[in-house]
């Protein structure tokens, strides 16, 4: 896997690609040994052993590709007046975040939201996306609104996220005894595959179509264009 930043839509899509093949890949392999020992007697301890691989795909590649989304649009050199205002939300939460409640701290952020959007977006990406551990669906809705993708593809998926996926790998991370048939193994297989695509087509439609930026907000949202500068 390439670590280069990308600095162009064309290598951001090379680069979530690349993510995207060898965890699949992995996953696959994981898929056909247990498909070769679904008649062996330890079928079961494999199924169970997958489920927690089959979530840290899912939370490691959101967390992944959204972290490399903030540091493509850091790299851009873009102004936080040129960006969507999730961004700019980002960045005083960040600030908020450091500055440990003293006045002196907090003057900076005011003083951010005042006079600093025109300097260029800054962002401390090894924070930006916080995954929690925990990625349900309302972490994953967080991050969604944090970066500015479309998180109503995931709305019908919620149970599947927050039960049958994460829940799963809780109970058998923390040793509890918790049996998966073959089908619904082969069944939640192909469920985390379709999230990783949805959440691949999301971000990717978000770089190809500038939604980053602050005009395609307000076209987004004719009813602030009154409000906000493009």
């Amino acid at each position: 896997m390439s670590k280069q930043k990308p600095r162009t839509p064309e290598e951001f899509i090379d680069a979530i690609g690349e993510e995207m093949a060898w965890r699949k890949k992995e996953l696959s392999d994981l898929k056909l040994t247990i498909q070769e020992n679904k008649t062996s007697t330890r079928v079961k301890s494999l199924i169970r052993s997958a489920i927690p691989v089959l979530y840290a795909h899912w939370e490691g590649f959101v967390k992944y590709s959204a972290t490399l989304y903030v540091t493509y649009l850091s790299i851009r050199r873009l102004k936080y007046a040129e960006v969507a205002p999730n961004f700019v939300a980002l960045a005083i939460k960040q600030r908020i975040e450091n500055a440990s409640h003293s006045v002196a701290a907090l003057n900076e952020v005011v003083k951010f939201m005042i006079d600093e959007l025109s300097t260029r977006l800054s962002v401390t990406t090894e924070t930006a996306i916080n995954t929690r551990s925990n990625l349900n669906s309302e972490v994953l809705e967080d991050i969604s609104l944090t970066i500015g993708v479309d998180f109503s593809k995931f709305e019908s998926k919620r149970n599947l996220i927050d039960v049958t996926l994460l829940s799963s790998r809780n109970h058998i991370a923390h040793g509890q005894y918790l049996e998966f048939d073959f089908k619904s193994y082969l069944d939640l297989h192909e469920d985390v595959i379709e999230l990783l695509e949805i959440f691949r087509s999301e971000i990717e439609s978000a770089v190809l179509g500038h939604k980053y930026l602050r005009s395609a907000f307000v076209v987004q949202s004719p009813s602030l264009s009154s409000n906000m500068p493009v």
